[in-house]
């Protein structure tokens, strides 16, 4: 970014999110920005964030588990990931003893926690927040050189509202305009509680997918032009091979199982054109190291999937990215079109064994077609990571027992798992109809500072967590398939090292 003096927007991720791969809401509005003509620059203050901290607090053990995740060093498998994290997270250990401040590789919650936005800003503006370094060393040079009209602070994760509270109230006092948006602000409006508590705290905040910043038609998809966005900062992820995240489509192509928080979303098709600019315009020293394509979709419709195979296959570049475990999936040979295509990994929503639930909740899936999904993927070197959701309401032992069991006979196809207790969105169909289900939500926020996603409830006058959490540690030390999954799947750097890592019978992606 040498020798720029002018942009419209500067847009920077705050921390804290995942060092492994471009924020994916600010990396793909920087793009679309791009696309329509607009001087557009994306800062990932979360990346320089923690490597401020590796390259000041580290050792030389940092410095060796820093080259090996990014595949100086070969190896890559889950055992070896699992140490070379361990040396990162003794770094940020230290850190948090020495801010008050809890960091993770994922993670960043100040000494209030991350749900009161007033709070958040009350310690930000005592200076006790850990990023005057992170200012002085690279926001105000950034600002200084692109002067921009203003500053869009893009807010993807709970993880990233401090820094956001933060960086605002720093541009704010240099005399900047801004605008915060992101996927967390967007679901708190549309599906949560406390948007209006955020903007005492963030000031101005634009909703939706950044279609108004380029003045395009509300109905017309944000994603469906892009251009290789301007970046200033690192741009060096952690990660064997560069992430680069695109979505097919927005929104749910099955939008109809109750829980789900974004039944109000309506679903867009991106299409493959978008992704070919996108990759075309890449700098060729970026192409050059064979990128991984982070496919966000909520989950790949089949047809579309099939029709952006070709454009996948022609980048040369791996992919991954969320599947329903249904038939759609196993119609005729789309399967091996997308192993033999790059598809490194699939992430299916299994949630249960037990059909009844299933069926209740609306998933559209059933056991015996998400086995044979596995299998399927597994056979042909497609690396499966499955998500089991445990704790849904009218679930009992037995439902439990048998998604133990469906666990227990996969544990050969299945390489990777996310064991999860429910969580029941605050606006979603299931909390309207609570009473149908036995369900009694906790109350609604009147008044307070408080945001959340999620509603406390009961069953039967019982919290179904503390249950299913006793349940899960005793099926893990009686169950071998389950304790060898979970053993395998890294706490850190999901789910783009997930697709990467070296697993007996999948594909190479690093060689």
């Amino acid at each position: 970014m040498s020798g720029r003096t002018r942009t419209d927007f500067l847009i920077v991720a705050p921390p804290a999110c995942a060092p492994s791969e471009p924020p994916s809401g600010a990396f793909l509005l920087a793009a679309a920005l791009r696309a329509r003509g607009l001087e557009a620059v994306l800062l990932d203050l979360s990346l320089e964030f923690y490597m401020g901290i590796f390259e000041s607090g580290g050792d030389g053990q940092v410095s060796k588990a820093l080259e090996f995740l990014r595949g100086v060093r070969g190896g890559f498998t889950p055992q070896n990931h699992r140490t070379a994290c361990g040396f990162l997270h003794r770094s940020l250990a230290a850190e948090s003893l020495r801010t008050g401040w809890r960091t993770t590789l994922m993670d960043l919650e100040p000494p209030t926690g991350n749900h009161s936005p007033s709070r958040i800003l009350a310690i930000c503006e005592e200076g006790s927040a850990p990023f005057g370094d992170l200012y002085e060393r690279v926001l105000d040079p950034a600002l200084d050189e692109l002067k921009p009209r203003e500053v869009l602070v893009s807010v993807s994760y709970l993880s990233q509202l401090a820094g956001a509270i933060d960086a605002v109230k720093h541009i704010s006092r240099r005399g900047i305009p801004t605008t915060a948006g992101g996927s967390l602000l967007n679901s708190l409006k549309e599906t949560g509680e406390g948007s209006v508590e955020l903007g005492g705290a963030l000031g101005r905040i634009e909703y939706g997918d950044g279609g108004s910043l380029a003045g395009i038609d509300p109905r017309e998809s944000m994603l469906g032009h892009l251009r290789w966005p301007l970046t200033t900062g690192r741009t060096d992820y952690i990660s064997p091979r560069p992430v680069v995240p695109f979505a097919l489509s927005t929104g749910c192509f099955w939008n109809r199982c109750l829980f789900c928080p974004d039944r109000t979303q309506p679903f867009r098709r991106v299409g493959p054109d978008a992704l070919v600019s996108l990759l075309e315009d890449a700098p060729r020293e970026f192409s050059s190291k064979r990128p991984v394509i982070h496919l966000l979709d909520s989950a790949l419709a089949p047809g579309f999937l099939d029709q952006a195979l070709p454009s996948l296959r022609a980048a040369g570049a791996a992919f991954y990215g969320f599947a329903r475990p249904s038939r759609d999936i196993l119609e005729g040979d789309l399967l091996e079109k997308a192993a033999e295509s790059g598809c490194a990994m699939l992430q299916f929503g299994v949630e249960s064994a037990d059909g009844r639930l299933l069926d209740t909740f609306c998933k559209g899936t059933d056991p015996g077609t998400s086995g044979e999904a596995v299998r399927r993927a597994a056979g042909l070197g497609i690396r499966t990571y499955c998500y089991f959701l445990f704790g849904l309401p009218g679930e009992d032992a037995q439902s439990r027992i048998e998604t133990v069991d469906f666990i227990e006979r996969h544990a050969a196809e299945i390489d990777y798992a996310n064991i999860s207790v429910f969580n029941m969105p605050v606006n979603c169909e299931l909390a309207e109809r609570a009473g149908e289900f036995g369900i009694r939500p906790a109350h609604r926020l009147r008044g307070g500072d408080r945001i959340r996603l999620y509603l406390p409830f009961t069953t039967s006058g019982e919290s179904p967590r503390h249950e299913v959490r006793r349940f899960m540690s005793e099926a893990r030390a009686s169950n071998p398939g389950l304790r060898s999954i979970l053993t395998r799947t890294p706490r850190w750097f999901r789910a783009a090292h997930l697709a990467m890592l070296e697993i007996d019978g999948r594909r190479d992606v690093l060689g």
